[in-house]
């Protein structure tokens, strides 16, 4: 309170000098909920493993922290997992993993991607200039991303939030920007990455924030969470998407002087950004508690049956991870890390430190969300999902690649340049039923996204015939980063087997279109 207080203006002296009366906005009972939750999972004195959480009510002018809790106590007894580090508000583990990808969508609808959009997943996906390394035998000076499992090779934007493919928002990412998306991020409430000095943890002799750090090496795996968080903000984040984009400063005090006088002074009004992209966001995020999502098993155990947004992350190695989620009543983030002097893995079921990492978004931190909410969830209201808007729904007007499957080469090119597209000079060759040289679609195909600054309709579509083995699409140069545990934010949860070189070598077929980035479909 003390440190949060100083931020706010009041200094040690002033509190010295004694006949403050704080009151803060923490709710009892939501509280309790909120700290017995944490603990069923991980104990106060389970080594090397902490568990932080925050509930924040969403609001049109301000987001009241409701709860405010940690596994550890506040001491000086390591031994008894007491600790004296503020790990509810401030920078710590490595990262929130696919929570992050929430951002990168944000940022695409933003530029007019609607979530009816379809997004390719493929196998694997390389791709140059976003950093260096990533999955195994991944060439040179390249970023290499593949999935965890096995995926269909095209989904919707509410699928893939649900079940988190990382190939397709690697490709997102090549195509909205890391700039964009790291904009985004901190927009939506991770004010700290915008701070002077907050990049030291990964270049100590720098004074750049994270996010300038991140933007000035365009590392493309910030869409795969693998930076160190502040746990609050994403609860801020939660807040802010739950509000209808409602972006206040979130004050943990209501009023404290001796004389009945509000300190400190009120804070600075609350901004919003684009209410009907954020709401229609929700309804994205509002699949991964059901279903196939990676929340669903959390879900169940918790016995939730309302509707909720929700996105689960996982970092390299099971080092961190976390869960959102919000509804219109509540907003929280859950995440675990390792907070010992020497991170590890860290392994589910009981949680732990171990050598080879189980930890996922889907297990203690969901767990710890939805066991937490259960009880609480209509403690402030009806619970519902909000409404959401055409616009962002279906996309941009002139957005849409028309199809051209069945037609000749020359007429797919007249159509596709009739409709204010770039077509590319080569047809990309991929195996099909159809006779040899017809068009089978094009790609990028369906809903496209575009610079808002750009004035060109223009993307890059390249047609396709059936004869070699792979689809490959026009993207932006893009490259990622090898994970190396903490030290490193390049780092991002790559899994998976080799290229497919046939893919490589067609990649060229395509021709991106100059200025701001081709439009292209997600």
């Amino acid at each position: 309170m003390q440190e949060y207080l100083a931020r706010a203006g009041i200094t040690k002296e002033q509190l010295a000098k004694g006949g403050y009366l704080i009151r803060t906005t923490l709710d009892p009972d939501v509280q309790a909920q909120v700290k017995n939750s944490i603990n069923e999972f991980a104990p106060a004195d389970l080594e090397g493993v902490a568990s932080v959480m925050s509930v924040i009510r969403p609001g049109k002018q301000n987001h009241p922290i409701l709860a405010m809790a940690s596994n550890r106590t506040y001491g000086l007894n390591l031994d008894a997992g007491e600790t004296m580090q503020p790990q509810p508000f401030s920078l710590v583990g490595n990262g929130a993993g696919s929570v992050f990808k929430v951002f990168t969508t944000a940022a695409a609808m933003e530029m007019g991607m609607g979530i009816n959009a379809t997004l390719d997943v493929p196998s694997r996906f390389e791709a140059k200039g976003l950093g260096s390394g990533g999955a195994r035998g991944c060439p040179r000076d390249t970023w290499c991303v593949q999935n965890a499992g096995g995926y269909r090779g095209q989904m919707s934007i509410t699928d893939a939030l649900a079940t988190s493919p990382n190939t397709a928002f690697a490709k997102l990412i090549s195509q909205v920007g890391v700039q964009k998306t790291v904009d985004m991020a901190v927009r939506l409430g991770l004010r700290s990455y915008a701070e002077p000095g907050t990049a030291r943890d990964y270049d100590p002799d720098s004074n750049e924030s994270l996010a300038d750090f991140v933007k000035r090496q365009n590392i493309g795996s910030f869409t795969l969470g693998p930076i160190e968080v502040n746990a609050l903000e994403l609860s801020n984040v939660a807040a802010t998407l739950a509000s209808g984009g409602v972006v206040p400063t979130t004050p943990s005090t209501r009023s404290s002087t001796a004389t009945a006088t509000k300190w400190p002074s009120p804070p600075p009004p609350a901004s919003r950004w684009f209410p009907s992209l954020a709401n229609t966001l929700a309804n994205a995020m509002s699949e991964d508690d059901r279903g196939s999502g990676t929340a669903a098993s959390a879900a169940a155990s918790a016995g939730w049956t309302l509707p909720m947004s929700g996105k689960t992350g996982t970092t390299e190695a099971n080092r961190s991870s976390g869960f959102l989620g919000f509804t219109n009543q509540l907003a929280a983030a859950n995440y675990i890390y390792d907070d010992s002097t020497t991170p590890s893995e860290l392994c589910s079921f009981p949680l732990r430190q171990c050598g080879s990492g189980s930890l996922f978004g889907g297990n203690e931190p969901a767990r710890t969300w939805f066991t937490a909410m259960a009880p609480i969830a209509t403690n402030y209201g009806e619970v519902a999902l909000p409404p959401t808007d055409p616009r962002y729904v279906d996309g941009a007007p002139g957005g849409r690649v028309p199809s051209v499957a069945g037609l000749t080469q020359d007429a797919a090119r007249e159509r596709l340049r009739s409709a204010g597209f770039q077509v590319a000079d080569q047809a990309t060759p991929v195996n099909s039923s159809s006779p040899q040289g017809a068009v089978v679609g094009t790609s990028p195909s369906g809903q496209t996204i575009r610079a808002p600054s750009s004035r060109s309709r223009s993307a890059t579509a390249s047609r396709r015939r059936p004869a070699a083995a792979c689809r490959c699409s026009a993207a932006r140069r893009t490259t990622g980063v090898r994970p190396d545990g903490r030290a490193d934010p390049r780092a991002a949860a790559h899994h998976g087997a080799g290229a497919d070189p046939a893919c490589a070598r067609s990649a060229s077929a395509t021709t991106p279109v100059t200025g701001d980035g081709p439009r292209v479909r997600q």
